[in-house]
């Protein structure tokens, strides 16, 4: 990212000084795991870290921010938000989708969502997540997590579709014209360790203002931060396991997998969907054959585990995280043959990197 930095906006000094901590710590930490065979978790790190991102601050604070106004982030829509619970493994699913400017502007101020739905248990999960070292409980107390259960997502909830993607013409039998509207291209999002299915929202908001309808999945496997059943069954982020905990994270991945698929066969079941959990108001299309499976983090590799389980019954488009980015893997047109494992079609590529810029290769 910083060399994209510089190729497309020029040096940026603010950012020297941490750029040159980070180089630091990285040599430290490469020199300490070819001497010990093991990470360096020292103070030292934290010091160089802190000092190096102090004085990138306090550059920003006297030169200014960068800008990133040449990226267009923001779509022509703005979004509306809506959670159901899946059939098959009753997981809870935020929906955030386009909504028309008027329609947003007019409600945004009353009924503007709020990011942890289900308040203090929120807060009790979110503590769970906070031991700085995994595979033992730690909870911060409550009180410094409290204005977490304040923060709104910028999303009016229960707001009308975008007129355009609402079905009005009819052909000469009468019958609505599905080929005359926009459809509705879902992406399914799978959360990272800790997270949960609200914590990407701006991400989501963003895909959702141009044009996308964003499934957000809290996962039952002890992943996210908090979560809960129809039955009020509560569901807390397991922290007394290690985060390298490959023998566990594998059996998670498997549950992770399974709810995938039931959500993706539900959304493929379009038409029930918009009409029984969505309930949205007039004809909506839902484009289910270029379905796109996301995430971030433990939920990027959720995103991959799917595909092998559709056997080309449905056309799963995919993304690839900014974790897979690792791997030196130059995506464009002619990469995309390296991904001739999948068992679908594969028309184009998403690459989500954890900056939260999306670039397409088609």
């Amino acid at each position: 990212m910083a060399i994209l930095g510089f190729i497309y906006e020029g040096p940026r000094p603010q950012q020297y000084p941490f750029y040159f901590a980070f180089t630091l710590v990285l040599f430290l930490q490469l020199l300490h795991i070819l001497l010990y065979r093991e990470f360096l978790t020292s103070l030292l790190v934290d010091i160089i870290l802190l000092i190096g991102s102090g004085l990138s601050c306090f550059l920003m604070y006297v030169k200014g921010e960068c800008d990133f106004s040449r990226f267009q982030v923001q779509g022509p829509y703005e979004v509306g938000y809506k959670e159901f619970r899946t059939k098959v493994l009753d997981n809870e699913v935020s929906v955030f989708y386009p909504v028309d400017k008027d329609v947003y502007y007019s409600q945004i101020k009353y009924n503007n969502a709020f990011q942890q739905r289900h308040g203090e248990k929120n807060l009790k999960g979110l503590g769970n997540a906070s031991a700085k070292n995994m595979g033992r409980q730690v909870r911060l107390p409550l009180f410094m997590l409290k204005y977490q259960q304040f923060i709104k997502m910028d999303v009016v909830e229960n707001a009308e579709v975008a007129s355009d993607f609402i079905i009005k013409i009819a052909d000469q039998n009468g019958n609505l014209n599905n080929d005359l509207c926009k459809p509705l291209i879902p992406i399914i999002f799978s959360h990272g360790l800790s997270s949960n299915r609200n914590w990407n929202s701006a991400t989501y908001r963003n895909l959702a203002s141009h044009g996308y309808i964003v499934f957000a999945i809290d996962h039952r496997d002890e992943t996210s931060h908090y979560t809960e059943g129809a039955d009020g069954k509560e569901i807390y982020y397991n922290n007394s396991w290690h985060s390298h905990d490959l023998q566990q994270r594998t059996k998670q991945l498997e549950i992770r997998k399974q709810e995938m698929i039931a959500l993706i066969d539900q959304i493929c079941d379009s038409d029930s969907l918009v009409n029984n959990e969505l309930r949205f108001e007039g004809n909506i299309r839902i484009d289910a054959s270029k379905l796109i499976a996301a995430g971030h983090s433990f939920g990027a590799m959720t995103s991959l585990r799917p595909h092998k389980q559709m056997k080309g019954s449905k056309l799963f488009q995919l993304q690839i995280p900014g974790s897979l980015l690792s791997n030196n893997l130059f995506l464009n047109k002619h990469t995309l043959s390296k991904f001739q494992f999948l068992s679908c079609p594969l028309k184009h590529l998403l690459v989500y990197a954890n900056s939260g810029m999306v670039h397409e290769v088609r």
